[in-house]
């Protein structure tokens, strides 16, 4: 079964110069390295009916399969193709899920390589599994963000630092004085057709509140 991607969400909706690619994969049980306040506040887990669930599963599946990086390039290839009025394409890697092994990170690494058009964005905490490829092995149009909660292991903190890879953290404000710790953060604005600051590499730090 050929992978199912979307073309927008309640955030990534085409406009007059963009417009987005999303795939996406069952949240938390593809999360190997979630933490508890990720957990419990993923969104990704609030839309859950029959439908999504059984899609969603079945790009797992995909994911899985010996033919996915082949499959996936046939149908980004397929999208590139239709009349877009020369906009500027984004792929979202991950509106739900995440980077499950190292494998699978490796499928991505080479599904964007293949399209220098168009900028891929994942946000991630399996940082452990972008240290062990390295940096040189991440294509210059794939922008992996490294995704931080106040329960982020301080070690995960610092290999994402030591990678300097690009950060978005998810402000909690029921810890008393968090505030400070984002001071040096860019405010998401919550509007990705205007913004898409999350796809640059030259914005390295982005923050967004959750109440």
């Amino acid at each position: 079964m050929p992978p199912k991607i979307s073309d927008k969400n309640k955030r990534l909706k085409p406009n007059g110069t963009s417009r987005f690619l999303i795939w996406s994969i069952p949240p938390e049980t593809t999360c190997p390295e979630r933490t508890k306040k990720c957990s419990k506040r993923c969104y990704a887990k609030k839309s859950r009916y029959p439908r999504l669930v059984s899609k969603l599963k079945e790009n797992l599946a995909e994911s899985e399969d010996e033919n996915f990086v082949l499959n996936m390039v046939e149908i980004i290839s397929e999208n590139l193709r239709k009349d877009r009025a020369g906009k500027k394409v984004y792929f979202r890697i991950h509106e739900s899920g995440d980077f499950y092994d190292l494998n699978y990170l490796k499928k991505w690494l080479e599904i964007a390589s293949k399209f220098p058009e168009v900028t891929f964005l994942a946000y991630t905490k399996s940082v452990k599994l972008i240290d062990q490829v390295g940096l040189d092995a991440i294509p210059k149009n794939l922008v992996i963000r490294y995704s931080v909660w106040s329960d982020t292991s301080p070690n995960d903190l610092k290999i994402a630092t030591d990678l300097k890879l690009p950060i978005f953290a998810t402000v909690d404000k029921s810890v008393v004085g968090e505030e400070a710790i984002y001071k040096d953060y860019t405010k998401c604005i919550s509007n990705c057709q205007l913004c898409k600051k999350c796809y640059s590499l030259d914005v390295p730090k982005i923050s967004e509140d959750v109440f």
